[in-house]
């Protein structure tokens, strides 16, 4: 048996289908097109954003930020680049107040010997001892200077890691000793006692002996400038389990609480107010012991009490 119908019908029907695929297909390109416009909007805003403001940044605007408009990869790259940027706001502050603080260092001896030299070639100071007080005190000034360079190179080879520390069993009452002896004239001259009251017989630890000796002479001379006349300068030690901690305390002035935290800057000086010639070394010492002292990986630390002295104290391990 044969069946027949029409096929306008069916025809009819595929063609509807067709007609409905073909606007289904239509609507979907239309909103993935539209998608991914919107997505590469949402992604290439930021990343443009980024671009101008690292361009900003390598102009020497340190101000540039970008804002952080999501929680997702892009966000935490937005937050990254905020936190480059406000790094590198730090840095260049601290590179401009570096310069301006050398520049202050070296400018004011310069220019007191710019006058000493001046009234000696202009004959203000004719009579002998006059000559020699001035020539003294341009001496005092070149001394002060060089030392500065000193320390600025010192400084600079610590922190850019080129030092190489030459490290072998040390006793650490020996370069004490040593240090003492070298700063004792500086203290009989203020009036001031050394006390060295590191045991003997500790063990050795490991170490550069000229480095440790310098973190002892820096510590020795800001001490005995910090303290006043008929004042102490005490040095002791103890033997932790693995470490030795030595300290260097004084009975000078005292640092405030709130300044302790920034003693470790590069040219940073408690109580700004006092004198030239009062006035703690270069602010640069105390930077010096903290880049030496870990790089021998130990630790530094500082406790003071205002009116009643400073205690520093650094780590060095045993061998």
């Amino acid at each position: 048996m044969l069946l027949q119908s029409p096929v306008t019908g069916v025809t009819r029907a595929i063609a509807q289908v067709d007609r409905l695929m073909l606007y289904s297909a239509l609507a979907a390109l239309g909103t993935s097109l539209l998608l991914g416009y919107w997505m590469s909007r949402a992604l290439s805003r930021p990343i443009k954003e980024m671009s101008s403001a690292a361009a900003r940044l390598a102009r020497g605007d340190f101000t540039s930020r970008v804002e952080v408009m999501s929680n997702d990869e892009m966000g935490e790259l937005a937050r990254s680049f905020n936190n480059m940027a406000e790094e590198l706001s730090r840095l260049e502050n601290m590179r401009r107040e570096f310069v301006a603080n050398v520049s202050h260092e070296l400018r004011t001896p310069l220019t007191s010997i710019q006058g000493f030299i001046q009234a000696l070639i202009d004959g203000t100071v004719s009579e002998e001892g006059a000559r020699e007080k001035y020539l003294k005190l341009i001496r005092g000034e070149v001394v002060r200077m060089n030392r500065l360079i000193n320390d600025l190179l010192d400084l600079s080879r610590l922190e850019s890691g080129k030092v190489q520390m030459e490290l072998a069993p040390l006793d650490i009452r020996e370069i004490a000793d040593s240090a003492v002896s070298a700063m004792d004239f500086r203290a009989h001259e203020r009036n001031v006692s050394l006390r060295n009251l590191i045991p003997e017989g500790l063990p050795p630890v490991l170490a550069d002996g000229d480095r440790i000796e310098q973190v002892f002479m820096n510590l020795l001379d800001n001490a005995i400038t910090a303290t006043r006349p008929g004042g102490y300068v005490e040095l002791s030690a103890r033997e932790a389990k693995e470490e030795i901690y030595v300290s260097v305390a004084d009975t000078g002035h005292g640092i405030p609480p709130e300044e302790l935290p920034f003693i470790w800057e590069r040219f940073y000086k408690v109580d700004k107010a006092r004198t030239r010639s009062e006035a703690i070394g270069t602010g640069i010492g105390l930077a010096i012991v903290k880049q030496i002292i870990e790089a021998h990986g130990g630790e530094v630390s500082a406790e003071s009490e205002p009116g009643r002295g400073s205690k520093f104290t650094f780590s060095l391990r045993k061998v």
